[in-house]
């Protein structure tokens, strides 16, 4: 509902669509950390976010739309990842206890592998922080090895010691997140080439 408004506002003042940013994303969002965002979920608020701030003509690229209007960094597919992520780094600092953050770290590994091989949802065995941060890496081409350390869609290994910034890491996901949006959108009409 909310973003129909600011549709309907940013007809009249363009840069009334930032408003997806401030109103529609938090309110259609709200506590996403606690159990990931599946990637349905993605596309349905990425459609919400592209519907926001397009024209009223249909077919139009979705992510250009975003990355147009909201910027890449506000892209949701980015956002949710980025914000997945830096929450589980603020979970791994606030409990301390790595004992208990590696098994469970372990139980839902499996847990996620067996529902993938079984019936192909692994998302149905999210049930919280732990187990959606393992999920959105390895939606995003990543293969999370232990709970601080991860490899990336490139190859390459991340892990944290629990000292410096996690800026490198979190633009590596942005990187990634980014890489997948661009290569679904190259396979749409007149869309090659947009991977690259």
């Amino acid at each position: 509902m909310k973003n129909q408004r600011i549709k309907i506002l940013q007809k009249t003042h363009k840069k009334a669509c930032r408003l997806h940013n401030t109103g529609a994303w938090p309110q259609a969002t709200y506590g996403k950390e606690a159990m990931g965002l599946a990637p349905g979920t993605i596309s349905g608020l990425r459609a919400m976010a592209a519907a926001t701030v397009s024209g009223d003509a249909a077919g139009k690229c979705a992510t250009t739309l975003i990355w147009l209007a909201l910027g890449p960094d506000n892209d949701p597919a980015v956002k949710a990842a980025v914000d997945q992520v830096r929450m589980w780094f603020y979970m791994v600092a606030q409990h301390g206890m790595m004992y208990q953050i590696c098994k469970a770290w372990w139980t839902a590994k499996a847990r996620f592998y067996k529902a993938q091989e079984e019936h192909g949802n692994p998302w149905g065995t999210v049930t919280g922080p732990l187990a959606a941060t393992f999920a959105t890496l390895v939606t995003i081409g990543w293969n999370p090895i232990t709970p601080l350390k991860w490899k990336d869609h490139r190859g390459g290994v991340w892990e944290y010691s629990g000292h410096g910034s996690l800026y490198p890491l979190l633009q590596a996901v942005k990187e990634a997140v980014q890489y997948k949006v661009w290569a679904k959108a190259s396979q749409h009409n007149l869309g090659e080439g947009l991977q690259a």
